[in-house]
């Protein structure tokens, strides 16, 4: 059940990043960085795979540099 809610919340973000760089363009080419602490070492990574999926497709073109994570 963790692994779903993770990846359905990776989905929601995914899609709400879309959704910000649809308004907002001209933030595509700035550095963009996943950053989380304690519990945000499960969202981190899931989130940071969608994105790398939608970069990968080419159907999100963000400039994605690294993930950071914090205990």
């Amino acid at each position: 059940m963790l692994g779903f809610r993770a990846e359905k919340t990776a989905d929601e973000n995914y899609n709400a990043l879309k959704n910000f760089f649809s308004i907002y363009p001209q933030y595509l080419r700035r550095e963009f960085f996943v950053t989380g602490e304690s519990y945000g070492g499960v969202y981190v990574p899931t989130l940071s795979r969608r994105i790398l999926q939608g970069i990968y497709t080419q159907e999100l073109p963000v400039n994605f540099k690294v993930r950071l994570l914090s205990m």
